[in-house]
């Protein structure tokens, strides 16, 4: 089985960075039971 690698590069300060880390953490706990996805978090 494959895995999708996602690396998120965020500003801690960022305000638009909270809310796109809220709309993945959304799209994660959307997706169907099975799927593998490996999220790397980076700062900048």
């Amino acid at each position: 089985m494959n895995i999708l690698k996602v690396e998120i590069w965020s500003d801690i300060v960022c305000p638009f960075c909270y809310i796109g880390k809220h709309n993945f953490s959304q799209f994660l706990k959307d997706l169907p039971d099975g799927e593998d996805i490996e999220v790397i978090n980076r700062s900048c």
